[in-house]
Parts: C-alpha cells; structure tokens; sequence
C-alpha cells in the first residue's frame, strides 16, 4: 500500500522545483527580493527530501540528514531579510545580516556527531529533543513577531496604495505564527504522552511545506501585487522618453532649491507640484523627473525635509507650541507633524528640543 505521505511530500517536491524555476525565470520585481524567495522555498524541500527517502528507504537515507534539523532556524531569518526587501526599496544586504544565522549554524554543526544516528536513536534523549523543538518554535516565533511589528510600522507609515500588496503579506506572517504554536504544542503532546502517535516531525513538514509553496504560488500568480518592482527600472521606463538631458536637469535642480529657499513655498500646506513647477517655470513632470533621479525622492519627501528643517530652525521659540510652530511650517495635521519629524529626525520634538538644549 502507497505511504500517503510519499504521496504528499511527492506533490510538494515537484511544486517547489517547479515554482523555484519560475522565480529564477521572472525578470520583472527586485532582485534581492526573488532570490530570498527561492532561499525560502529551498529551506523547506530540505526539510521534506530526506522526510521523501526515508520513507522510501527507512533508517538508511534520514541518518545522512541528521544536520537539516536545524534547518528551520533559516526561515525566519530568510523570511525578515525578505519583509525588509518588500518594505524598503533601498534595502541591501549588510554584513552583520550574517549574525540572523549564528543559531542555524550553532545547532547545525551540534547534529553533525549525530549525523549516524536514526531519528528513534536521537529521540532517546527526550529532554534534548523537546528542549531543541521547542527553541526552534520560539525562533521562529520570534522572527514572525518582528516581521509582523515591521509591516506594521510599514501600514501605519504608507496608508496611499502600494504598487504591491502588503495585506497579503501580512496575512502570511500571521499564519505563521499560528502554524508555529499548533505544531509545537503537537511536539508537546508526543513528549508528554508518545502513546498518541502525533508524529509532529512529519506534520510540521508538510504544513510549512505547503504553506510556502502557496504564498509562492501566490507570488507566481499576481507578481506585481506581491513582488515590488525594482524602482531603477520603473524610473528608467517612466522617464524614457524624456528629452532632458543631465545639463537641463541639474538647470532645473539649481531653480528648484533656489526657490525653496529663498520662497519657502513649502510653508504653504496646500502646495501641489503643478504649483511649485509653475513657480519656476517648468513643466511637472520633468520637475518631477528630476526630484526623482537627482534627489532621489518624491515632490512630497522633498516638501516635508524642507518643512522638518523649518521646524528645526524655529523650535526654540518659547511662545509657541510645537503644533504651532509646525502649522507655520506647512503642515496641516498633528498626527502628520509629529510622525514626519521622527522619521526624518529619529527623535520627536520634545526629544529633539532637548537635545539641543543640552
């Protein structure tokens, strides 16, 4: 009689090469953020091959694949670097990225002097079993917990449509994190009563297995919902057929802060771009071409820096409040005020006030 299990992990082996190949032909979205996806599917057919063989060839192939127990310890990592690259166009891997792993590899190179044992030899040691499953759970607690407070943080920041679909996401990160308590307290209930036959190794497999290949499936289906378009290319396609060249821009760059500077049209809380572009005689939207590629931002950035500096120069002023000050400065809402001047400054204005008092 056919295992049911060959039958699943057989379906889930053939998926995941098969999604893993369209990623790898995909030309549009962010690069970064496509090759984190297939190191995420990747993770969990490491997971389910040997969980494949073992079946297939009990005791003889799983003792080869003691070490990809650990294996686990890579998703959330993987996972938050790939939340990262979704919610920051400019995201880049650093060095110290490196540090989200150091568990993996601790616990990695701890199997490998079990690399000759079976699954019922190391399970002998109930206590380190238990202890190991239960690490792995609040790790990957942990990591869906961060990505979680960072899309979050993301939502609150950017309330306009995204060019991708950040609610999606979200709604992964929480099924995670409700897959990862009902498979760890499954590891529990075998350790506190193994007459239940739960097998929790093997039902976790396949409940991660095919919760990642159907968010990939997802991201294969409405890529542009999902997967972020590289701003370069969208810059490049946008501006394509503009006759600007780099001279008339940095013309044009020169007007535009002369202007700021010395008009302070940003004070206006109702300034619109066709309305500074007119103010320097300039079409809009080679103004905003050269916002974009020279600075780098968008028109409503670059008002908002202009109008933090502002605030910054005037927010020693005793008589007034810093709602008073910030209406002076252009803007129209408290809310819009006090959560503008700490992204640009890292501190809020009492924060901000204090330390220059110092």
């Amino acid at each position: 009689m056919i295992d049911i299990w060959l039958i699943l992990y057989s379906i889930g082996i053939v998926q995941g090469f098969f999604l893993i190949t369209l990623l790898l032909l995909m030309k549009k979205g962010r690069k970064l953020t496509i090759k984190l996806l297939i190191l995420l599917l990747i993770c969990p057919l490491t997971l389910i091959i040997p969980k494949f063989f073992s079946i297939l060839f009990p005791g003889i192939f799983f003792s080869v694949f003691r070490s990809s127990e650990a294996i686990p310890l890579l998703i959330g990592p993987i996972f938050l670097l790939y939340t990262f690259s979704v919610l920051n166009s400019n995201f880049k891997l650093k060095k110290n990225d490196i540090l989200h792993f150091t568990p993996f590899l601790f616990f990695f190179i701890f199997f490998l002097p079990y690399s000759g044992f079976s699954k019922t030899d190391i399970n002998r040691v109930a206590l380190i079993s238990i202890i190991f499953s239960w690490l792995k759970g609040l790790h990957s607690f942990f990591y869906f917990l961060i990505c979680r407070f960072y899309i979050n943080k993301f939502r609150k920041k950017n309330s306009i449509k995204n060019n991708f679909n950040i609610t999606l996401i979200h709604r992964f990160v929480i099924f995670q994190l409700i897959v990862v308590v009902i498979v760890y307290l499954l590891v529990t209930l075998e350790y506190l009563n193994p007459n239940l036959n739960i097998e929790p190794d093997r039902i976790s497999a396949f409940i991660f297995t095919f919760s990642y290949f159907f968010f990939a499936l997802i991201l294969v289906l409405y890529p542009k919902d999902l997967i972020p378009e590289d701003e370069q290319i969208i810059k490049q396609n946008r501006y394509q057929k503009s006759t600007l060249n780099h001279k008339d821009k940095l013309l044009i760059l020169k007007n535009l802060e002369k202007t700021l500077k010395e008009e302070k049209p940003y004070l206006n809380p109702n300034l619109s771009l066709n309305h500074l572009a007119s103010m320097i005689d300039i079409n809009s939207n080679l103004l905003s071409q050269v916002i974009n590629e020279l600075l780098n931002k968008n028109f409503f950035q670059l008002i908002n820096e202009y109008r933090v500096e502002e605030i910054k120069s005037n927010i020693g002023d005793t008589k007034k409040t810093f709602y008073g000050i910030a209406l002076d400065s252009g803007f129209n809402s408290k809310s819009a005020f006090n959560r503008i001047f700490k992204d640009y400054t890292g501190l809020t204005p009492s924060q901000y006030k204090k330390s220059i008092q110092k």
